[in-house]
């Protein structure tokens, strides 16, 4: 699951994982889209028709945290150049970090995706990264998201804080939502998995007509132990992924449905 990183992956690029007995290290994908290719998808005329199917009607009870999303790593440097540009002191750019997302959540590339079920919850979430795959199968683990919860308001720990590119993340934090993470039905040579998940919004803008767009921010990480089983295949003890990231509502089809995983039974 190491690799060399490459500035024009998209996938899980940079993302902070470290084996257990192993130095911090950071993972690369192998997306199929350079930066360049992302960037030129700008020019076409559907990346122009596409703002409207990431709109949702505006609620007066606050952000509705159901549905699909896109999650995108805050490391991404061509990500994260635009969110605090270089000429700018301190203030977030969140409409031109919003913007610059969907021209690669067009391709489409994205660094994980969940999709949250109804409140108040009595259904558990899924989630899926390309980061985190089966060491003996590299195959994605299918994910799960437990004991949703909406809160109030978002509390990271110092050791969170520290994969935020502003420290400050959780301060005047809304509305949000909280879960565990895992894998569903425990997975194959593993022993125990176990993290968090969590969501807020983090910037709106309403429309002429109606609609609203969203930006969301959060945290997910997943701790897993292997069995001895993968032990003595020589995979190590096991491997944790933790990273923020920006969150995007999902992409629709033609016919409207949204666009990713899809909750189980």
């Amino acid at each position: 699951m190491s690799g060399k990183s490459d500035r024009g992956l998209l996938f899980l690029t940079r993302l902070k994982q470290r084996r257990r007995g192993e130095k911090r290290a950071k993972i690369a994908d192998t997306a199929s889209h350079s930066e360049n290719d992302v960037e030129s998808a700008v020019a076409e005329t559907q990346l122009q028709n596409l703002f409207i199917t990431f709109y949702r009607k505006e609620e007066d009870n606050g952000p509705l945290f159901s549905g699909k999303f896109d999650l995108y790593a805050m490391v991404l440097p061509f990500l994260s150049k635009v969110y605090l540009p270089t000429n700018s002191p301190s203030t977030p750019q969140y409409e031109e970090l919003y913007k610059t997302i969907l021209t690669y959540q067009a391709k489409p590339d994205f660094s994980a995706q969940v999709v949250l079920p109804d409140a108040p919850y009595a259904k558990d979430g899924v989630a899926g990264s390309r980061a985190l795959c089966d060491p003996m199968e590299c195959l994605p683990y299918d994910l799960s998201l437990e004991d949703i919860k909406a809160v109030n308001k978002l509390s990271y720990t110092e050791h969170q804080k520290s994969f935020f590119l502003a420290r400050d993340s959780d301060v005047g934090s809304g509305p949000a939502i909280t879960a565990n993470t895992g894998i569903i039905d425990g997975g194959c040579g593993i022993q125990t998995a176990r993290g968090k998940f969590m969501m807020k919004r983090v910037w709106t803008k309403a429309n002429p007509d109606g609609t609203l767009t969203e930006l969301f921010e959060g945290f997910f990480s997943l701790m897993i132990s292997y069995s001895n089983l993968y032990k003595r295949k020589g995979h190590g003890s096991g491997d944790d992924t933790e990273f923020a990231f920006w969150a995007v509502r999902a992409r629709r089809d033609v016919d409207g449905k949204e666009i990713g995983l899809n909750l189980g039974s």
